[in-house]
């Protein structure tokens, strides 16, 4: 199972999660990042982060690690960020 999720640097969906980012180093976040997620690239104020199945079983430890680097689940909110989400997940999701 796949997630995706959303990190948006206007609003903060998380107050835990993004907390804890905020004591750790942004070098650490970013490895965190690449280790565990796919980055999409922008869209708006928005990156997308797919996660990386092996690693991500259950879904809450992957909303955990997604918090850390300030994401949450993605919410869909109109048919541009579908489509651009569709293509994501059509170039990337076929790695798992």
């Amino acid at each position: 199972m796949c997630s995706i999720y959303k990190v948006t640097r206007k609003e903060e969906k998380s107050s835990e999660p993004v907390a804890l980012s905020k004591r750790v180093s942004k070098t650490s976040l970013e490895l965190v990042k690449k280790a565990y997620f796919i980055e999409s690239r922008k869209l708006w104020d928005s990156t997308y982060l797919l996660s990386k199945v092996s690693l991500f079983f259950y879904p809450s430890f992957g909303q955990a690690m997604c918090g850390m680097v300030g994401g949450y689940l993605a919410e869909i909110d109109g048919a541009v960020e579908r489509d651009f989400i569709k293509s994501f997940l059509s170039t990337h999701a076929s790695k798992f």
